[in-house]
């Protein structure tokens, strides 16, 4: 008799497609989970939102549920969701900030007074940017009319900020969502006592300014706007000009953006690649070129930049590719360029901060997991779960000293992936591609785990999309007899990219977790947890 054989005989498992506790609930597969409380669907959209929808469910139907969470919440400690919101968009822990605009303008538009006044008072840290403002903007005139307390909060968003970051973020973010920076001006009337931020304010609305009390970055601006034919690229280098506050017509000139090369942010340079290559500065042989090569193989500037693997990764992909993910252009890809990009991902692994525990990492390689039966990535263009799984586990071998990677499906026991620290990404993936899938069991990583007797792991982390119905135990119940096995109180994650209403993890488990989606906090928060 096998180990695992022994340890069934002994342990009392329930088949996935029956209940093993009553508060458990079906889910759109057929099988039996936890549900998440109002609170932790609540978090789940605020981190991941509803994109993509899931193998089973649909975007809209996910969207729905979760704009009445939303609200469900609202009604039952409207403070509290402020809060929650702050923390998750303070900390970056989403990929994006649209949930935590959709869901503060939610807040000021169905809170009660304190709730509402909570809101608007944490706008400027939700709303960091001019365009988070009129992200809000728009969601909340979809939800509210302009009283008077709306209009003061969305005013005081200008007025906390000094001239010169003013003025950066009115230029930059002069129009997004349908609104102009100048049409919510009108609607709120901020007054200043500081001249220079009353400038800005008169410029962003088309009125008569005295250029020698406003910041340099306006009297450059006034210039390009008095002679918009003349292209100076003297004046993008001196101030540092971003490409949103030029002319759209300068965006067709080489010679602009090897200008606002010199000083562009990494993240904004590798957003901007294929443009810069229609556009003929990168070249083969290229000065831009070279200097583009050489950032991304600057592991200082990597470092300093933030950059996660994955966004190098998916940059990578769409510039490989020749085309726009929405069809707006194409392009001959540069292989200096191509291969720049395919070492910064491996560079960028520094950015991960290991856990240095004895790890388990579980890929979910079932249907629902591939392109094939529409699993995407949270909305990320032409990538499947699987894929993104294999390059965070090839991301995890690299950083953890002591981790182990395996896959896993229901119809066929475990096996180990047999992943090394200098391998490529396109061999792992090509790997896991390769093999077999079946329907989704979410036990099978801990039994895999209980066969592997000599090698106690501190930790599991299991990469899914979270629609477990296979197999004939509970998750819950087989990491309970694992870890009464060992002796060890192995910790459980579990990495869901979806936003479904169910989890695996025992609400009433301290030592298991559930963390959402792909953003490239999750391998820190992840470190956090586990140690």
């Amino acid at each position: 008799m096998t180990y695992l054989g022994a340890v069934r005989r002994n342990t009392l498992w329930t088949p996935q497609t029956q209940k093993a506790r009553p508060d458990q609930i079906s889910n759109a597969a057929g099988g039996f989970t936890f549900e998440v409380s109002p609170w932790d669907r609540l978090e789940r959209f605020l981190i991941l939102g509803t994109e993509g929808g899931t193998y089973y469910a649909s975007e809209q139907k996910l969207t729905v549920e979760n704009a009445k969470n939303v609200m469900t919440c609202i009604r039952e400690n409207g403070a509290k969701v402020v809060g929650t919101i702050l923390q998750i968009s303070h900390e970056g822990r989403a990929p994006k900030n649209d949930s935590a605009l959709f869901a503060l303008a939610m807040c000021a538009a169905y809170g009660d007074i304190p709730t509402r006044q909570a809101a608007l008072n944490v706008l400027p840290k939700v709303a960091r940017t001019g365009s988070h403002l009129l992200q809000f903007v728009s969601y909340v005139s979809s939800m509210r009319g302009w009283g008077r307390a709306l209009k003061n909060g969305v005013a005081n968003w200008y007025l906390e900020k000094d001239a010169d970051d003013l003025a950066y973020q009115l230029t930059k973010y002069a129009s997004r969502y349908g609104y102009t920076q100048g049409d919510v001006l009108r609607l709120t009337h901020p007054y200043s006592e500081d001249d220079g931020v009353n400038s800005v304010l008169r410029y962003a609305v088309g009125k008569s300014v005295d250029f020698t009390a406003t910041p340099h970055l306006l009297d450059a601006l006034n210039e390009i706007k008095e002679n918009p034919e003349k292209v100076r690229t003297d004046l993008i280098r001196d101030h540092r000009l971003s490409r949103e506050v030029l002319p759209t017509e300068w965006l067709q000139k080489p010679e602009v953006w090897e200008a606002l090369l010199e000083h562009m942010p990494m993240t904004a340079m590798i957003r901007n690649l294929a443009t810069m290559t229609r556009l003929g500065l990168i070249t083969e042989r290229s000065a831009a070129t070279q200097r583009i090569v050489n950032e991304l193989a600057d592991v200082n500037r990597i470092r300093k930049a933030r950059v996660h693997p994955m966004a190098i990764l998916i940059a990578s992909k769409t510039y490989n590719s020749g085309r726009g993910l929405r069809g707006s252009g194409t392009w001959i890809p540069s292989n200096a360029i191509v291969s720049a990009l395919d070492k910064a991902f491996y560079l960028a692994y520094g950015n991960v901060e290991p856990t240095n525990k004895k790890t388990l990492i579980a890929l979910d390689i079932s249907g629902s997991m591939t392109t094939a039966y529409g699993g995407l990535v949270m909305g990320i263009p032409g990538f499947t779960p699987r894929e993104a799984t294999a390059a965070l586990a090839l991301i995890t071998v690299n950083t953890e000293p002591n981790a182990d990677v395996m896959t896993f499906h229901y119809g066929r026991s475990g096996r180990y992936v047999p992943i090394q620290k200098d391998q490529s990404l396109e061999r792992v993936v090509q790997y896991i591609n390769g093999l077999l899938s079946g329907g989704t069991d979410l036990s099978e990583p801990m039994r895999f785990a209980m066969e592997q007797h000599a090698k106690p792991y501190e930790s599991i982390i299991i990469y899914t999309d979270n629609e477990t119905w296979s197999g004939h135990n509970h998750p819950f119940e087989v990491l309970q007899s694992y870890r009464a096995i060992h002796g060890i109180p192995t910790k459980l994650a579990t990495v869901s990219v979806t936003a479904t209403a169910n989890k695996i993890a025992d609400p009433n488990d301290l030592l298991s977790m559930d963390f959402i989606g792909f953003d490239a906090n999750v391998p820190q928060a992840l470190a956090e947890f586990l140690s």
